[in-house]
This record gives structure tokens, C-alpha cells and sequence, in this order.
């Protein structure tokens, strides 16, 4: 399939990101056509490619990790979902990142974590799981960015305490390449009472591992 073939078969919905996905795993020159597909016009273009490389990022990072840069200077792009697309993909290429790029970009990563979109500042929380992951010795730079998000600004009051879940949850996965996990703890006893029962779970379900892996005995 040529560029002009894919871009039809998405506009007109007969074929779909999986499908699409599949083939350009098997045959990685399609990567630059999705790159590329991002800037066309319809949106049911533009967003199919964006899908498209989010299922492949998911599967095989390293056919995006030439396009890092790309993905970096999306973060900045005035589109929300073109952001979320970036921190989505950006997190998934932290574990291929040879050439240590990843660091570079961290503070633009987590720009938006104190608002004014939650869904911006909770999806940088949620998948810098998967930086820690992929690069261990990020761990505290990305905790410390997360901790701004306890001082966010957000659309709605309900947001706060969904950030703050969020990061209960993201601090919960991470904790063992924490290198003091105490204000760790200290936040999740911030929000053990928190009004939105999952955040208030998530609290508690931190500090009782904290107390079983890290407590003195």
C-alpha cells in the first residue's frame, strides 16, 4: 500500500489502525508515511496515523525511536491529542533510548502536570511508569515532577484528587527505583482521606506496601 492508498482507506473507514499497524511492523518504510499522515488535513487521517504508530510503539518502539525528536517537539503542539499521542509514545521509547535522549526532554515532558488539563497532566503521571521502567535512573528527576501535580490547577476541583490518584498509582510501580521512598509515603498519608474514594484507595494501598517493603521493623 502507497500513501495516498492508506490515507483513503482510513478516511473512508475500510481499513482499520490494527490493520494498518500490522503491515507497517512487517514493513517499517510505512513508519514515514504515518509520520507524515499526522499533518494531513481530515482528521480521520491524522488521528488513524497517530493510532497507528500508538499501537506500534506499543509493539516495536524501536521503529519509532528514529523519530524521537519528532515526538518531543509534539509535547509543545497546541493540539491536546497530538500532546497526549507524544506522551503516550515518548514513554514507550524510554526503554530503547541508546542514545540517552529521553533526559533532555524530561522537563517539557511534564509541562502541563500542574494544569490546566487533567487529562494531560494525569496521562504524563500514568505513563512515566514506563520511563522509570525503561530508564531507572530517571526515577527521582520523574517523582520530583510529579510532585507538582499535588499543586495543580485543573478544570474542576474533582480533577486534583484524579491527578493525585493517578500519581498514588505511578508511585506505586516505581517505588522500588525510588531512591527514599519516604515522601512517597508521606504523600499517600496526605491523601489516605481523600473525598474521591479510588484516590483515598490507592493511598492506602501505597502505604500499606510501604510499610511491609520499607518500614523499619
Amino acid at each position: 500500500m502507497n500513501a495516498s492508498q492508506i490515507y483513503k482507506g482510513l478516511a473512508e473507514k475500510t481499513i482499520t489502525a490494527e490493520e494498518i499497524a500490522g503491515r507497517t511492523i512487517a514493513k517499517p518504510e510505512l513508519v514515514q508515511i504515518m509520520v507524515a499522515g499526522m499533518a494531513e488535513s481530515k482528521a480521520e487521517v491524522k488521528y488513524g496515523c497517530a493510532k497507528v504508530l500508538r499501537i506500534v510503539s506499543d509493539k516495536e518502539p524501536e521503529l519509532l525511536y528514529p523519530h524521537f525528536d519528532l515526538f518531543a517537539k509534539m509535547l509543545q503542539n497546541p493540539n491536546n491529542i497530538f500532546q497526549w499521542q507524544a506522551i503516550y509514545v515518548l514513554a514507550r521509547l524510554a526503554g530503547v533510548d541508546e542514545d540517552g535522549k529521553f533526559e533532555a526532554v524530561l522537563d517539557d515532558y511534564f509541562t502541563q502536570v500542574e494544569g490546566p488539563v487533567m487529562v494531560t497532566a494525569a496521562n504524563a503521571i500514568n505513563h512515566s511508569a514506563l520511563i522509570v521502567r525503561g530508564q531507572p535512573r530517571l526515577a527521582d528527576q520523574v517523582v520530583k515532577h510529579i510532585f507538582r501535580g499535588e499543586l495543580g490547577i485543573y478544570e474542576e476541583s474533582d480533577c486534583h484528587e484524579i491527578v493525585c490518584g493517578t500519581a498514588l498509582k505511578t508511585f506505586y510501580k516505581i517505588r522500588k527505583w525510588v531512591s527514599d521512598p519516604e515522601p512517597l509515603y508521606q504523600f499517600a498519608l496526605r491523601h489516605l482521606d481523600s473525598p474521591r474514594a479510588p484516590t483515598a484507595k490507592a493511598a492506602e494501598k501505597f502505604i500499606a506496601r510501604y510499610e511491609k517493603e520499607f518500614a523499619p521493623a
